[in-house]
């Protein structure tokens, strides 16, 4: 079948993504725009479909974690049964990234008190695809 359109002969067929396809899923604590001279779209969603993706993006090796806080890497390990890493490095994006955002819905009033225990169920979660 050299040279011929597989697609065309098996219409149902889907070649297997290539790694280069597949985006990284940038896991963050915060709703930012860390790289210059990108546009990000954020979109809010649900806790279920957040997790779909985490899981994807461990599934495909292409999960990066920079989440800053291990209180809120236990959390995500536990909600998503993916382990997540704490990471404090500045995070970084490139056109095609999927950024999976979980933060607090309220900024913490001091940074006195950064670090501390949270109400879990205060957590919303947004994805920000990257160009």
């Amino acid at each position: 079948m050299a040279g011929r359109n597989i697609t065309r002969v098996f219409p149902l067929y889907s070649p297997p993504p290539v790694i280069a396809e597949i985006p990284r899923y940038v896991l963050v604590n915060s709703a930012m725009m860390p790289t210059l001279g990108r546009v990000y779209a954020p979109v809010e969603v649900t806790a279920n479909q957040f997790i779909k993706l985490v899981q994807d993006g461990a599934k495909f090796g292409r999960l990066i974690s920079y989440i800053g806080y291990p209180q809120t890497a236990a959390f995500l390990t536990k909600l998503t049964g993916v382990q997540i890493v704490e990471n404090r490095a500045p995070a970084t994006v490139a056109p095609g990234d999927l950024m999976l955002i979980c933060k607090l819905d309220y900024r913490v009033s001091s940074a006195s008190t950064k670090g501390q225990p949270v109400d879990e169920s205060q957590f919303v979660f947004w994805i920000c695809d990257v160009s």
